[in-house]
């Protein structure tokens, strides 16, 4: 039987070339080595525990290994924190923003393709055509009653102011050479026109021209609007504004007022008198034109 002899025995050159140590033997290889037997069996014995074994090297080295990943704290990452995450998205959203600039001059070199240029020639063509469906041309112009008046009109419309005026200032200076009594003068001669047919030619227009700032029956009728154009009918030019119409004619007694004469409110209304204690105007908004009996304070014009 071999001799066995423990390694501390040995010269301390031979301890580190020893497979095994004492302590590091288990049970299977102490039985291996006191069973008895022949010396080829526990040879084979001897080399199958060692192959099954690691080599002292090896243990060594996982020991020395295992010291120093010991002596190595854990590595331990940084947790996210509220300024590295917004500095990530500005990072994220300048890159972007440097891509979105750079995408235009992309486009503006044709992004690096190649292509033809197009002549304006070639792309419209030499000539174009454009045909109408005959459809087209039949369709029917409107339009409103409104005539305008022609040249002729307008001369003789002008020619009437001006005798109008000058009726008036003849007028004037006729009544300021009779006897008045208080402010009104005493019966001042009728105009060139019958004021019976002045209230004819208003009453035609009772109940169908709404009130508006027109002077047309077509559109509308403010109440100067509406003596402007019955008068113009006759040959008198009348102007816009109630008191400038006023001013056209003399101020008569009540007495002496007759059909044809203006009735004047203070108020800024006008209107035309009916000679029995009525009177035909255009009165406000939403209503028509009206004959109705005299209301308020008023006072009689006449146009001479």
């Amino acid at each position: 039987m071999a001799e066995r002899r423990d390694v501390k025995d040995l010269p301390v050159s031979q301890q580190g070339s020893q497979p095994f140590a004492e302590e590091q033997l288990d049970a299977t290889q102490a039985f291996s080595l006191h069973t008895p037997g022949s010396r080829r069996e526990r040879r084979e014995r001897e080399q199958t525990t060692s192959n099954d074994r690691p080599s002292g090297i090896f243990v060594g080295i996982k020991s020395s290994t295992a010291a120093i990943l010991g002596r190595i704290p854990a590595l331990r990452l940084p947790r996210p924190t509220r300024r590295g995450i917004a500095s990530t998205v500005v990072m994220t959203f300048a890159a972007g923003l440097v891509a979105t600039a750079a995408l235009p001059a992309y486009a503006f070199g044709n992004g690096g393709g190649n292509f033809a240029a197009i002549t304006t020639a070639s792309a419209v063509g030499a000539s174009q055509n454009l045909s109408v469906a005959s459809a087209a041309a039949a369709l029917a112009v409107s339009r409103d009653n409104y005539v305008a008046p022609s040249l002729e009109q307008l001369a003789a419309s002008k020619a009437a102011e001006k005798a109008a005026v000058a009726a008036t200032a003849a007028a004037s200076a006729a009544a300021s050479a009779k006897t008045s009594a208080g402010v009104f003068a005493v019966n001042p001669p009728s105009g060139a026109y019958s004021g019976s047919a002045v209230v004819a030619f208003a009453e035609q227009f009772v109940g169908k021209v709404p009130y508006g700032s027109g002077a047309s029956p077509d559109t509308s009728f403010g109440c100067d609007g509406m003596t402007q154009y019955v008068f113009g009918s006759f040959g008198i030019y009348l102007p816009r504004i109630v008191s400038n119409q006023a001013a056209m004619g003399i101020r008569i007694a009540p007495a002496d007022a007759q059909a044809g004469d203006l009735v004047v409110w203070p108020i800024g209304h006008i209107g035309i008198y009916d000679g029995n204690g009525g009177e035909i105007d255009s009165p406000t908004w939403g209503r028509y034109v009206e004959h109705r009996a005299l209301w308020g304070d008023y006072y009689f014009v006449r146009i001479v």
